[in-house]
């Protein structure tokens, strides 16, 4: 899946019927790859989000004053190359159909993403549920800017936030989402001890054992539903992983 393969799909999607469309997205994702199925869901926010600029600005609207004011120029400055790039030959003039093309659109990816989804091990249709849920709002979200996720510069220049009054809960979402939950399980003693994990992540997050325990346990043993397993608050880790993405981190 490259480019060029998929501004060429999104310009041409309105005139291909649902088969074509899900046969097109089998073939761009790999049969419905998770990884680039995101790739394709982030590059169609960006897409529409160029798109609707193209539209306005053709109809003397300027919406520059909806960007963060620090990073006002790059954000406008990146849409008007990939507007100058992809879509100077798109002649689309009506944003809201745009936006009706996009939420059909959209709604088959849901449809083709869950069903990849369902049929993944419990751990990662969870995680992926959640994870896909938010890309679908960010991109819904008309004042989003798909591009400002990944963009190494854009993130030296963000100013650090403080987490350190983040709960104990989250701070175990933050671990199990960065990695080092899993690292430590492929360590000794941690592979074997969850009391040891408990015990050193207490040294880590500055929380009693006695709290983190019960975190650990459904989060690491087989009993994933208990309502103590971090990951089932979905709230809490649609926060979070938007957080890292933000900071420019692939969340898993």
């Amino acid at each position: 899946m490259n480019g060029s393969e998929l501004i060429s799909f999104f310009n041409e999607r309105c005139k291909l019927t649902d088969f074509e469309i899900r046969r097109k997205i089998y073939d761009l994702t790999n049969n419905l790859d998770i990884d680039l199925l995101y790739d394709l869901i982030e590059e169609y926010g960006t897409y529409v989000s160029c798109l609707k600029r193209k539209i306005n600005l053709a109809n003397g609207i300027d919406e520059s004053n909806i960007y963060p004011a620090k990073h006002r120029l790059w954000t406008i400055t990146r849409k008007q190359i990939y507007i100058d790039t992809h879509l100077k030959e798109n002649i689309q003039t009506d944003v809201k159909e745009v936006e009706k093309e996009r939420d059909y659109f959209l709604q088959i990816v849901r449809d083709l993403a869950l069903r990849k989804i369902s049929g993944m091990p419990k751990n990662s249709r969870q995680r992926n549920n959640s994870r896909f849920e938010w890309f679908i709002d960010e991109i819904l979200d008309s004042n989003t800017d798909m591009y400002g996720y990944h963009d190494e510069n854009l993130q030296k220049d963000d100013e650090i936030t403080d987490l350190s009054d983040t709960t104990i809960t989250a701070k175990i979402i933050y671990l199990e989402k960065l990695g080092i939950i899993n690292y430590l399980r492929t360590q000794k003693p941690f592979s074997t001890s969850i009391n040891s994990i408990a015990t050193v992540l207490s040294a880590v997050t500055g929380a009693k054992v006695t709290s983190i325990q019960p975190l650990l346990n459904p989060l690491l043993g087989k009993d994933t539903h208990n309502k103590n397993n971090p990951l089932n608050s979905v709230k809490n880790v649609l926060s979070i992983e938007k957080t890292l993405i933000n900071m420019g981190f692939e969340v898993k």
